[in-house]
């Protein structure tokens, strides 16, 4: 079965079991709900109905709404609303839940709440459907009477709650799927805030200690924010506001001083700023990770571009170096015919075959590293030795290299330069600075020796290994070097432009840097720095 038909078949199962659902939860949290209240008023301080219809209806259908009315119809019945003012209730719940699913729908909500902007769009809408649910139920409870004012605050506040609480974790549950370590750690997290929250508000703390301490869970669900998603989250604020909640109401915990409606008032004012904070939080990491999901899916299409670009400009040489001994191989391999036909001894014969099998390796090995250079990799980091990379970034421009008659010096650092890369960026890195380079001194109108020299080495502190590429061209300018490593800038009227800004993208994403530089005599001298893998992460790029 394919993961589409899996999804299709998954969706067809939660649209059936919307109805039971709602009614399950309506029922579990309803039963809750009548535990958190003040005798003095007819309504309890969280209400669940809003928040669950919001989240099931979006998620499971219109269907859903039914089993939503039935929940809160029973959960007003036991308020002690007469049958025929329950059913109303329920519907009218229903209904809030309903409107505001749509206006979520038609806002394009996207449910795992992976950007700000859904988050806020939660939050809007929610409060907003839960006013209308309070309103009703208020005015069936008290009438047009004096205490009406109240009982609406205080139900709006009791549903918009029940909002916060519960609409994220049931959005967001199951999107996107995790690996089930994942889970396995998510659920630890949420245990963690459950047992801390217990500790705080279980009583064995004098008052002013327990206050100060049920701030200490702020951190906390900030923790769990920066390292998972809001279904995890917002399950996490559950767990703290489930064991908040049960404590208040026994009488226990720093939210229990003052009076019942005080109380739990002030402790559903700290929950609020807890779950929203919680939940704007986990959204905006959401979408700074997809933001550079696509930054780096960005550089990877344009380093490819730039790898295809840079063989386009080497591929006089390229053609050259295979072509050599495959030409080679082939003179051998007819040398070795007309030895078979002249009856020659097999020592000569043999000789040849030989001949022609190096001469296959040889041209084999340059397709080899063409390849190498070409593929595309997911950026994969490796310990890698800088030294080899260069190495073989110059068996590549080589043959071009002695195609214009430019010399290409090397003077490698005698121990090995372990780096942590991705191996592919690093070579290009190189490649575009020689074939710059080289580039460079075939433009240019200088007299005498043409060369690029190539320089690795540690520096003193042994935290970095250097590159560096001089040449005998025409040098920099003396104006606009810190507009060389920008897109679109060239300085050469055939160049592109992107040689130098890839390069510096794709060592800023390995925390490395690149400086420009005259060098001695006149030429061109680019430096690039790179962490070594000893010393990885103690300074930043």
């Amino acid at each position: 079965m394919g993961a589409k038909t899996r999804s299709r078949h998954g969706k067809t199962v939660l649209r059936l079991a919307g109805p039971l659902l709602a009614l399950v939860l309506m029922g579990a949290a309803g039963t809750a709900a009548l535990g958190i209240r003040a005798e003095e008023l007819p309504l309890p301080l969280i209400g669940p109905g809003t928040g669950i219809a919001l989240a099931l209806i979006y998620r499971c259908g219109w269907r859903a709404a039914l089993g939503v009315a039935v929940g809160a119809a029973w959960l007003h019945a036991a308020l002690g609303s007469g049958w025929s003012a329950a059913l109303g209730l329920g519907v009218l719940t229903s209904g809030a839940g309903a409107l505001g699913a749509a206006a979520l729908r038609r806002q394009g909500l996207d449910p795992a709440l992976t950007r700000l902007r859904d988050a806020l769009l939660l939050l809007a809408v929610g409060v907003g459907a839960a006013a209308l649910s309070a309103a009703a139920g208020a005015l069936t409870a008290v009438g047009l009477s004096t205490e009406l004012p109240q009982v609406v605050g205080l139900s709006w506040i009791a549903e918009a709650m029940g909002v916060v609480l519960l609409a994220p974790p049931l959005l967001a549950a199951g999107w996107p799927g995790v690996p089930a370590v994942r889970h396995l750690e998510g659920g630890a997290w949420i245990a963690a805030a459950g047992a801390f929250t217990l500790a705080v508000h279980g009583g064995g703390l004098s008052a002013p200690a327990a206050l100060a301490a049920s701030y200490a869970v702020f951190p906390l669900i900030l923790a769990v924010a920066l390292r998972f998603g809001a279904a995890v989250t917002s399950a996490a604020v559950l767990a703290v506001a489930a064991v908040a909640l049960g404590c208040t109401a026994l009488g226990k915990g720093p939210f229990a001083q003052v009076g019942p409606v005080a109380d739990l008032l002030s402790l559903h004012a700290h929950l609020a700023m807890l779950g929203a904070t919680g939940l704007l939080l986990a959204a905006a990491r959401s979408e700074r990770d997809r933001a550079d999901h696509r930054a780096r899916e960005h550089l990877h299409t344009l380093a490819r571009a730039g790898r295809l670009g840079a063989v386009s400009s080497l591929a006089g040489g390229i053609a050259h170096e295979v072509s050599q001994p495959l030409a080679a191989a082939n003179g051998y391999a007819q040398g070795a015919q007309r030895m078979l036909r002249a009856g020659r001894p097999r020592e000569e014969v043999a000789a040849a075959l030989e001949a022609v099998v190096r001469g296959n390796e040889r041209a084999a090995e340059v397709v080899r590293r063409l390849r190498a250079f070409l593929r595309s990799g997911a950026g994969e980091r490796e310990r890698a030795d800088l030294n080899a990379l260069v190495g073989e970034a110059l068996e590549l421009v080589i043959p071009e290299y002695r195609r214009h008659r430019v010399g290409l010096l090397s003077d490698r650092h005698p121990e090995p330069l372990a780096v942590w890369v991705d191996p592919v960026a690093i070579r290009q890195v190189v490649v575009n600075l020689l074939q710059n380079a080289l580039e460079a001194v075939v433009s240019g109108e200088r007299e005498g020796l043409a060369w690029v020299q190539v320089t690795t080495r540690r520096d003193p502190g042994d935290q970095w290994g250097e590159v560096a590429v001089a040449d005998s061209g025409p040098g920099l300018p003396a104006e606009g070097r810190e507009a060389l490593f920008e897109p679109l800038v060239s300085g050469r009227a055939e160049g592109t432009g992107l040689g130098l800004a890839i390069v510096r993208s794709l060592l800023r994403a390995h925390g490395g840097t690149i400086e420009a530089a005259d060098a001695e005599g006149g030429g061109a001298l680019l430096r690039v720095h790179l962490p070594l893998a000893a010393s990885r992460g103690k300074r930043a790029a």
